[in-house]
Formats: structure tokens, sequence, C-alpha cells
């Protein structure tokens, strides 16, 4: 008899707990079934929301993504700790098993590194508040704007971690009704670090959509011509340098 009450109340344990774990089991479920299998749950600089379904009207412009690396949106603590854990925590950057590295990061590194690199970004940064990232990066777009027009093209700057971000510019094409869209990274040569992972963000963006464009990607171009000649220009004639991005001297020759 005691042996079957002890049965008895295993089993009613075991059926209360079960009813907890299904339900916990059911949202994550949930979770994973609802958001798309390659959406950056973790991506701070990620726009709300996506589309609507609707399509929009044609534009008969072609979207060029102008992409690079990024940068806190100010010399601040809190600003430079959302950059540190978005940029390491891209698998592509730190290939680290992830409960290790998320303690690490978040227990030693950013804790620590949010006031040092703050410290060392005020000292770069101009006096209205910009990364020299920002506005090379913003004179490297404006530049290739004007070498292709803006009749048949719209160009963006988007960055990996930090604003303007890429997720902003897929949603500006998007609203715009781009539908080929062009991607270039500012890096000559490819690395999964740095190309790949840019990719990564360009495709995460498109998952929010449910009408997506044409992505094209211009591939590693350090060996073209015109990046070389470009890249030489300065030493050959330092006094002459038109101070134009070797990216953007490659990309009307890239696009067109």
């Amino acid at each position: 008899a005691s042996a079957a009450s002890a049965i008895t109340a295993a089993a009613d344990a075991a059926i209360s707990f079960a009813g907890p774990m299904l339900g916990a089991a059911f949202v994550l479920g949930a979770g994973v079934f609802v958001a798309p299998a390659h959406f950056e749950r973790s991506n701070p600089y990620a726009t709300a929301t996506g589309d609507n379904g609707t399509i929009p009207v044609p534009s008969p412009r072609r979207g060029v993504l102008v992409a690079n690396l990024g940068t806190p949106v100010a010399p601040r603590p809190a600003e430079v700790a959302t950059f540190l854990r978005a940029f390491l925590s891209d698998t592509r950057v730190i290939e680290v098993a992830p409960a290790v590295w998320w303690f690490v990061l978040n227990c030693i590194i950013v804790p620590i590194r949010k006031y040092s690199s703050a410290m060392l970004y005020s000292r770069i940064f101009s006096e209205d508040g910009k990364s020299p990232l920002l506005l090379y990066g913003t004179e490297h777009a404006t530049a290739l704007q004007a070498a292709l027009g803006d009749k048949d093209f719209d160009v963006q700057l988007g960055m990996r971690y930090g604003e303007p971000s890429i997720d902003r510019a897929i949603a500006h094409f998007m609203a715009e009704g781009v539908s080929d869209i062009v991607v270039m990274t500012a890096y000559p040569q490819y690395s999964g670090t740095t190309v790949a992972s840019i990719y990564d963000a360009v495709y995460a963006a498109a998952l929010r959509y449910r009408h997506v464009p044409a992505i094209t990607v211009v591939p590693p171009y350090y060996d073209h011509p015109a990046y070389i000649s470009a890249i030489a220009r300065p030493s050959q004639a330092p006094s002459e340098n038109p101070m134009i991005s070797p990216s953007t001297a490659i990309a009307p020759t890239s696009l067109r």
C-alpha cells in the first residue's frame, strides 16, 4: 500500500510539473515559429516595423546601400555600451560558445570598456557630435550620389552597428518603392567578420518584408583598376588629391 501511495504521489507531482513545462515550451516554441529564423532579436538598431503586406508604388530608381562598420551614436558610456554589445555579440566577429561569451561580454568587457572607450571616442568626435566614420561615410555617400546622379539612383548610408543603420536604409528603400538594391561595402576585400556580417544584416532586414526587392552585392574590388588608381593617386599627386573615397571611384563602373 505504501508503495502504491508513493507511485501515486510521484505521478501526481509529475503531472503538476508537466503543465507549467508544457506551457513554457509552447511559449518558447511560438516565439521560434512566429519570428523569422534569421531575425536578429538582439539588434538594438533594428526598426520596429516591416511592411503590412501592401505592394509599394514602384520607383524607377535603383537603390545603392553604402555599408560600413558603424560607430557609437555618441561618445558617452551608455551609447558606447550599446555599440559594444551589438558589435561583440555578432557571431561573425566572435566565434566563442554563446553562453560563455555572454557572461564575459556583459559582466566583464562592457562594464569596463564603456567608460575607457567613451573617453577615447570623445577625443575623435567632432564638435557637433559626429564620429569620423559617420562624417566621412556621409561624405562618401553624398559623393557617390553625385557621381551616379539623382535620376536613376538613390544612395543611402547604412552602418552594421549604429546609426544610420542598415535596417533603416532598407526601410527607406521599401518606403520609396525601390525594387532593385545594390549593396556596396566599404571593404575592398572579403572577410567573414566584415562583409559577410553586412550581408547578414541586409538579409535580416529584408526578412521583415513580404515584398522583397532584388538584392545584388558588389563583389570584392581590391584588384579593380579604378580602385588601385584611386589608392595610388594621393601618393602620386598629394596636392591634387580630390578627397574622394576609392570605393566612390569604382562605384560608377560597377553599378552601370
